[in-house]
């Protein structure tokens, strides 16, 4: 129902980039044919086709954040949660995975849940809540997110912006 993008990557390192996203699916039972075209269809959404048989070591930091982001799609879960997505990367990179996570939400119709520190990232959602001490403080359009260093909740909504949303926040 879930799926869970995690900061430190969670990539299997004996495993290549193929064989991490089809883990999760091996788990679920999912047949094997099935396994491998869903393999080829997130390789191709995350730029990665090339890539493919090489393990974690051999891919840069972006690539590995990109086969992550794969591997959550793995099990075509609704609903994404990121968990400073962007944290290890670059300025460049950190634009490609903001850009991606867009790509997921509105091609694939994910709904993503992100949390960062990063305003730049933030910028992409349609709507940002800032916490601070566990206690949602202000809700911002992204535009209006200037704050440095401050904890964001980033919210991709699954449906256009008149539509309500499937998902509630609780304080």
């Amino acid at each position: 129902m879930v799926g869970h993008i995690f900061q430190n990557l969670n990539l299997i390192p004996t495993l290549t980039a193929q064989e991490n996203i089809e883990f999760s699916m091996v788990a679920s039972g999912v047949a094997r044919g099935k396994r491998k075209q869903r393999v080829q269809e997130l390789l191709t959404t995350v730029g990665l086709q090339d890539r493919a048989h090489h393990k974690p070591e051999e891919l840069s930091g972006g690539e590995q954040q990109r086969i992550a982001t794969a591997s959550a799609l793995a099990n075509d879960a609704p609903i994404l949660l990121a968990d400073e997505p962007t944290g290890e990367l670059d300025t460049a990179n950190a634009r490609i995975i903001a850009e991606y996570l867009v790509k997921i939400n509105r091609e694939l119709g994910k709904t993503i849940i992100m949390v960062t520190h990063d305003p730049s990232v933030a910028r992409v959602s349609t709507r940002i809540l800032r916490i601070e001490d566990g206690v949602i403080k202000t809700a911002l359009a992204p535009q209006r997110s200037l704050f440095r260093k401050e904890l964001f909740l980033m919210w991709i909504r699954l449906k256009p912006e008149s539509a309500k949303s499937p998902c509630k926040f609780i304080s």
